[in-house]
């Protein structure tokens, strides 16, 4: 996992993250998170996981 890739590709998909070190990809959702939002994360996690891993850069 590069966290720089996955923070990329989870800003392409419409997410904040932001990578807090050489391995570690840190999700910090505003206090006002609903559930559905959440839920639209946890359903995006897979392809932006895949997104990243097929990042060329």
């Amino acid at each position: 996992m590069h966290p720089a890739r996955v923070r990329r590709a989870a800003q392409d998909a419409g997410f904040l993250v932001n990578s807090a070190g050489p391995a570690v990809v840190r999700l910090a959702p505003a206090l006002t998170l609903e559930e559905e939002e959440a839920a639209a994360l946890v359903s995006a996690l897979p392809e932006i996981l895949d997104a990243s891993a097929d990042d060329g850069t």
